[in-house]
């Protein structure tokens, strides 16, 4: 069964020093590496953003994007299903 979090806003971006919810939300898929995709809808996609999103969990996640604003993807539930 697969297990979707969804988180909107905090911890990363609101507190870079604090990764207290980061984490939670990490250890609630129980798995070693959880897949974990940002949709940086926010700040219009920017790539600062989402270079920020990518040091905070590169390590300890498989990360990927969502850009709407310039979206190059065109099927939105083959990228959040895998």
């Amino acid at each position: 069964m697969r297990q979707i979090v969804v988180l909107g806003g905090g911890g990363f971006s609101m507190e870079p020093r604090n990764p207290r919810l980061d984490d939670y939300i990490l250890r609630l898929a129980k798995k070693h590496r959880p897949k974990v995709c940002f949709v940086p809808t926010a700040s219009g996609d920017s790539f600062k953003y989402i270079k920020r999103f990518e040091r905070a969990f590169a390590a300890r996640s498989e990360t990927s994007h969502l850009a709407l604003f310039r979206r190059k993807i065109t099927d939105l539930k083959a990228l959040l299903l895998a």
